[in-house]
């Protein structure tokens, strides 16, 4: 089965997002990192073009979007460096997508097999397990609520951003409200300021409505099974869960002027405006409570991927969020929140700073 590739660049818990990942093509004339090659045409080769700006003129592209949009020339897997065989510990190299140097965890830009070929210390949860436990909490997902959204997916959205997408993406029945879990995590959303900038005020009403929402998602079969899987891996002890699951995604940190304005749970399952541009916002409930409102303008889907009967989907898609852009995100929708938390604290703590093989549906044909 090939996995779902989940990869986590964050300080504290920033987010998650997800990654099409090419296979490297075998070209004679190419030695595997790019070196001493002579490119024929250089409209139709990433030589010399490695993270250039997407130029509609020319038949294939050589950014990181490319992946995303099925554009890349033939040889960007190997002219980019998109792997780290034989490559540990290589200079850092602006003109690449990824990095194979020590510091491509702090920095947020490992290729995607760093952790297999360059020494990182052993994971204490083999690919295997996450494969498995990923299926296990699908199948645990009691609040799922795929049936009770409506998706329309429209146009795909093209590589230069434009608008493909005249309608809502989403359409939410009532009935979801009937979910505890649902109720409660929309009862959040009011609760922060979307720009990192802004100190969040965190008052007694908010602390209370973020105690209610883990009181009940802790009920869920699901966070019970993240709860053991954690203490059998020694991440976190049993006892310590709540306490340590409510600091890593309802504390505060700083994104900007080290202002305390950011929390993991904010930036994942709502969003953050930043530099201009939309930061996370990677779930269907605020989606479509955006959409509704007025606030967001979804442009097109990039792919998606189908978890299986009534469990709902993974999309990649495009939007602007108060006027602030958005190119390229991500985010399941259907799933009750309780298994998106699951998913993302179980790859926090199994694959920090890397991709996490998550598998879903069985699926021989996923890599997102």
């Amino acid at each position: 089965m090939s996995p779902l590739l989940v990869p986590f660049f964050l300080v504290v818990f920033a987010g998650i997002s997800t990654t099409v990942v090419s296979r490297a093509h075998s070209l004679g004339t190419f030695d595997v990192f790019g070196r001493h090659m002579v490119a024929v045409n250089n409209d139709t080769s990433c030589v010399g073009r490695c993270n250039e700006s997407a130029d509609p003129s020319k038949p294939c592209q050589c950014n990181k979007f490319c992946q995303t949009f099925g554009d890349c020339c033939q040889d960007y897997a190997i002219v980019c460096a998109l792997t780290c065989e034989n490559n540990c510990d290589a200079n850092y190299d602006p003109s690449k997508f990824c990095q194979c140097n020590k510091r491509c965890g702090e920095f947020r830009n490992c290729c995607p097999d760093y952790s297999k070929h360059c020494d990182l210390p052993p994971g204490k949860v083999t690919d295997a397990e996450l494969a498995a436990i990923s299926e296990d909490l699908l199948s645990l997902d009691i609040n799922n609520v795929s049936p009770l959204v409506g998706i329309n997916l429209q146009g795909r959205m093209p590589s230069d951003g434009s608008d493909n997408a005249p309608n809502l993406l989403l359409q939410v029945n009532e009935a979801v409200f009937e979910k505890k879990t649902i109720s409660k995590l929309y009862a959040l959303h009011d609760n922060y300021e979307a720009a990192v900038e802004i100190p969040e005020d965190n008052t007694e009403n908010e602390k209370q409505e973020v105690n209610d929402f883990l009181d009940e998602i802790m009920k869920t079969p699901i966070m019970q099974r993240t709860k053991d899987f954690l203490a059998e891996k020694d991440f976190i002890p049993a006892i310590n869960f709540r306490q340590t699951f409510h600091r890593l995604w309802f504390g505060f940190y700083s994104r900007a002027k080290g202002i305390a304005g950011s929390s993991g749970f904010e930036h994942v399952f709502m969003g953050e405006l930043k530099n201009g541009g939309v930061s996370g916002f990677h779930h269907w409930a605020f989606f479509a409570k955006e959409e509704l409102n007025n606030k967001l303008n979804y442009k097109g889907y990039v792919k998606q991927f189908n978890l299986g009967s009534n469990k709902g989907i993974v999309i990649s898609e495009g939007f602007a969020w108060r006027n602030a852009p958005k190119p390229i995100s991500s985010m399941f929708i259907g799933t009750s929140p309780e298994f998106d938390l699951a998913i993302y604290t179980i790859c926090w703590f199994a694959r920090p700073n890397a991709l996490c093989p998550v598998v879903f549906n069985g699926t021989s044909d996923s890599k997102f």
